[in-house]
């Protein structure tokens, strides 16, 4: 889903975008994703909840540079949260 929202931001397909933001929050509802307890696991599912919702509101209003924003954001986010339930603390780390 993340790849189609950047292809949505990189060719103002605004539907597109909307329609992939919906697909991550649904993902997001699974209870696989919600069957992990550390409280920053909880941060960053939170986090992903307000972003994919900031970014279905951007293409809703046709605003690509916030659409971009918060694809950005998502992006970091889903890295962010993938090293947390890895155990990796900082980027270098392996």
């Amino acid at each position: 889903h993340a790849q189609k929202i950047l292809e949505g931001v990189a060719l103002n397909d605004f539907d597109l975008i909307a329609q992939r933001a919906g697909a991550l929050a649904a993902a997001a509802e699974d209870p696989l994703w919600r069957s992990l307890e550390r409280p920053e696991y909880r941060i960053h599912q939170s986090e992903f909840e307000q972003i994919t919702s900031a970014l279905a509101e951007a293409a809703r209003r046709q605003d690509l540079e916030a659409a971009s924003l918060e694809y950005v954001r998502l992006t970091l986010n889903c890295v962010r949260c993938h090293q947390c339930v890895r155990g990796v603390t900082g980027i270098g780390d392996r």
